[in-house]
């Protein structure tokens, strides 16, 4: 997955590398990342913070 490209509180997946953990969990570019563990990030800081956690809401 490449760098989040923020459309508010969201962050928009512009790429996925083919065999990528990401590919795996079916991301598609132009995918919006709504949460992560549960979480809505504020920022593209708490953002990051939480891209370290596995789970992810599109």
């Amino acid at each position: 997955m490449s760098q989040p490209h923020s459309t508010g509180r969201s962050a928009r997946v512009v790429a996925v590398a083919d065999g990528s953990p990401a590919a795996r969990a079916g991301l598609q570019p132009g995918d919006e990342i709504v949460a992560m563990a549960g979480q809505v990030p504020r920022d593209v800081i708490q953002f990051r913070l939480l891209a370290d956690e596995a789970d992810l809401e599109v």
